[in-house]
């Protein structure tokens, strides 16, 4: 992390870039300086794109993760999940300060503060942290969506988070350690969330065994666990291929 320099006074600007034309929109938007590696998902909505992502708020928090200062105990503030509202369009006769958000479901704002300028603030999804999001994405990727899945405190909580109703489910398990969960849709599924999540969990205890751990994705709650009677690494991407 060395080769990277958060400079704290510089906003963060979204770009936005027409997939059928590669043409890029005209409006400038800003927001405050934050970090972050990922999306949760993107969508249109009346006009407006739709932006939930991961954000650090401080930029520096990754130096934190070396071994040195873990082991001193300095834990860094982990990623929230936002929400981030970008007019496509901006009414060149309004004012300066007119906010330009015309969802009513949602709190986020875009104040025009000059032509083709927008500086947007995002809407808090849950008070918790989320990393490694994974949603229903084969049926709900670039639409809107209610549910997502990943990963909090550093690998030591999975999180079920669910927009709609600003709340959130934890896994927990002393001494273990989950990789990012993956959705897994069941046959004919009639639910967003109508299926289980995966994820490859590692114990720091001797005495125990890694294992394969499946949870009811609606009830967030343990179905089964299958143990690997051999050393595993922690890892932090994982995918489901179907059998063909």
């Amino acid at each position: 992390m060395d080769c990277f320099e958060f400079r704290k006074g510089q906003p963060t600007r979204f770009i936005v870039v027409k997939r059928e034309t590669g043409e890029i929109l005209p409006i400038k938007y800003t927001t405050i300086p934050f970090f972050m590696f990922h999306h949760i998902n993107t969508y249109e909505e009346d006009g407006h794109l739709v932006a939930d992502v991961c954000g650090y708020i401080d930029g520096n928090a990754f130096p934190h993760l070396y071994l040195n200062r873990l082991r001193k105990g300095i834990v860094p503030k982990g990623p929230q999940p936002w929400r981030f509202v970008l007019p496509l369009t901006v009414d060149q006769s309004s004012p300066i300060g007119t906010e330009c958000v015309q969802l009513s479901n949602m709190t986020a704002s875009a104040v025009k503060k000059g032509d083709n300028s927008l500086y947007c603030m995002y809407e808090p999804l849950i008070d918790y942290e989320l990393e490694l999001p994974r949603i229903n994405y084969d049926h709900y990727n670039t639409k809107p969506y209610r549910y997502a899945y990943g990963m909090g405190r550093l690998f030591q909580d999975l999180v079920k988070m669910d927009i709609e109703q600003k709340t959130y489910k934890l896994w927990h398990e002393e001494h273990c350690f989950a990789s990012e969960p993956v959705f897994v849709p069941a046959p004919d599924a009639k639910q967003e969330d109508e299926g289980v999540v995966l994820s490859a969990v590692t114990t720091s205890q001797e005495s125990k065994q890694a294992f394969l751990l499946i949870l009811d994705a609606q009830s967030f709650t343990e179905i089964a666990r299958a143990e690997v009677p051999t050393e595993v690494p922690v890892s932090v991407h994982g995918m489901f291929t179907r059998d063909q």
